[in-house]
């Protein structure tokens, strides 16, 4: 290995190498002359008896290699049942490869189920920050409550992370995300920039992720709980769908712009190595059994969807749009096997709420195209009704009123009684829908959804507004789903104030939101 100021450090002399897990490069240890977990520590995708803990080694994080040079890296972690690490129950040896930026995933598995553990890191010399992390309780085990962070949409540039701080100091179990995790391109204020106008290569989208990282406040609540992730768009690219870009002209290079962006999100979130699946494809659908008191279905909403519908040469951006190819059934916005793996998994077991976790509005808005007739927005799930209603079958079939759906992506809170029929809102009510406003990105929608809201017939809207930025606090029990619509006074300040905007219940057996 090269010594040089630009890698950070030397490898000690005489260390004793080892083959990593597939035999194939020898590791060694190393010896740091800058601090080599500046993006923090993170843990996620949470079971009954284990989790996935994470970090990335970057001395240099805006480097493309993170200053981590090219060799792989001996990396020792540690997880114990105590925050003093008095009580050790992993102490063993990973190895950060070049070829995933030097990042650590380590899937722990023989854990005690429903409890804390706190894990860190060390190498080179020096020892990471602690981080805790959850694991489930057992599905058959009697659960009485359940506090979720819910999370979406933080353009870097447009502020401070710092909804987090009111999150960590609420004290979730878990936090969800529900996508837009980074954003890829500028618009909008601008408190803070991005190292690129726009990533497209591997190098590109790692340095854009360093940057996001390096937010303290996120930091720290990657630190406090175990998350749980979808993706929506701005991960690769603003409104793609499946392998079809934003852009017709970028459409033969797009796939491998979307493998890129896909290893790079991998390399820096606390997600399982068991969602790699292969050049280009991750499976991070999953479901997440809280005790029996919550079944908990992550939906990818994006990676294996059909083409927008009605797009021509002349008109392929996302729009409101009304023609034949919007009822075709064989358009899919989960693709087949994501598709059957809902339906033989919602509402099994004995869990008393059922709860879906995707990236943006589920519910159908009516709308008017350009030219006024009704029609239906094409990169939402309205542009891909069959989907959404044998979805929605499929919940009326459960027979329970005990379904709550958790969106983002619309830099907005909406509370929504989800019909039977999308179209009909005179149908029975089925499940509840929350969606969450952004942690930053901005919203200058409130005149054309009130407008939208009062032409059209969206009765089952109980309430909208996108003017502050914030989280979702929900506080589930036996008896009652409760959503705090948490906000921030301004995201351009380091010291805001939270308070809360609206709050919400849902009662057990009794589909739709009461304000509380």
């Amino acid at each position: 290995m090269t010594l040089t100021r630009r890698s950070a450090f030397a490898l000690a002399a005489g260390a004793a190498a080892f083959l990593n897990a597939r035999g194939t490069r020898a590791a060694a240890p190393a010896r740091f002359v800058r601090n080599p977990f500046k993006l923090g520590v993170a843990s996620g995708d949470p079971s009954q008896d284990g989790l996935t803990i994470w970090t990335r080694l970057a001395p240099n994080p805006m480097e493309p290699d993170g200053g981590a040079g090219s060799e792989p890296i001996e990396v020792r972690y540690q997880v114990a049942e105590d925050a003093g690490f008095k009580r050790v129950v992993r102490d063993e040896l990973a190895v950060a490869h070049p070829e995933r930026a030097h990042s650590v995933h380590v899937d722990l598995y023989g854990l005690e189920p429903g409890r804390p553990y706190w894990y860190r890191f060390e190498a080179g010399g020096v020892r990471s920050p602690v981080g805790r992390g959850v694991t489930l309780p057992a599905p058959t085990s009697r659960t009485e409550r359940l506090k979720l962070g819910v999370a979406s949409c933080q353009h870097y540039e447009q502020g401070w992370f710092t909804p987090y701080r009111d999150m960590v100091a609420w004290n979730p179990d878990l936090i969800l995300h529900l996508g837009d995790y980074i954003y890829e391109s500028s618009w909008g204020p601008q408190l803070r920039r991005h190292p690129t106008l726009e990533p497209r290569t591997l190098d590109e989208y790692r340095v854009h992720h360093a940057v996001y990282k390096l937010d303290a406040d996120m930091q720290a609540a990657h630190a406090h709980t175990s998350w749980a992730f979808t993706w929506d768009d701005h991960e690769v690219e603003n409104d793609y769908a499946g392998l079809t870009p934003q852009q017709i002209e970028d459409a033969a290079e797009f796939p491998e712009r979307r493998a890129r962006a896909y290893q790079a999100w991998f390399e820096h979130l606390p997600v399982s190595r068991r969602s790699l699946l292969s050049m280009g494809e991750m499976r991070i659908y999953q479901e997440l059994l809280y005790g029996d008191l919550a079944q908990l279905l992550m939906v990818d909403y994006r990676q294996y969807r059909s083409p927008r519908a009605c797009i021509t040469a002349e008109r392929w951006r996302s729009g409101v749009v009304d023609c034949p190819e919007l009822t075709d059934p064989k358009r899919t916005a989960l693709g087949e096997d994501q598709d059957y793996w809902f339906g033989q998994t919602f509402g099994r077991g004995n869990s008393r709420w059922q709860v879906l976790g995707q990236a943006t509005l589920f519910s159908h808005l009516d709308q008017k195209t350009p030219a006024g007739t009704p029609g239906s927005f094409n990169d939402g799930w309205s542009g891909y009704p069959v989907t959404r209603q044998r979805m929605l079958d499929r919940i009326a079939r459960r027979k329970t009123a005990d379904t709550v759906i958790l969106g983002g992506d619309m830099h907005a809170f909406w509370t929504v009684d989800v019909r039977a029929q999308a179209l009909d809102p005179a149908s029975p009510i089925v499940a509840t829908e929350f969606v969450g406003t952004s942690i930053t990105s901005q919203s200058t929608s409130w005149d054309r959804f009130n407008q939208i809201l009062k032409e059209g017939r969206n009765e089952h809207v109980k309430f909208f507004d996108d003017r502050q930025r914030g989280w979702m606090a929900a506080e589930v029990t036996r008896d009652r789903w409760n959503v705090d619509f948490r906000v921030v006074d301004s995201v351009a300040t380091k010291t805001p104030a939270f308070s809360s905007l609206k709050r919400w219940a849902v009662e057990h057996g009794k589909a739709g939101a009461q304000e509380a």
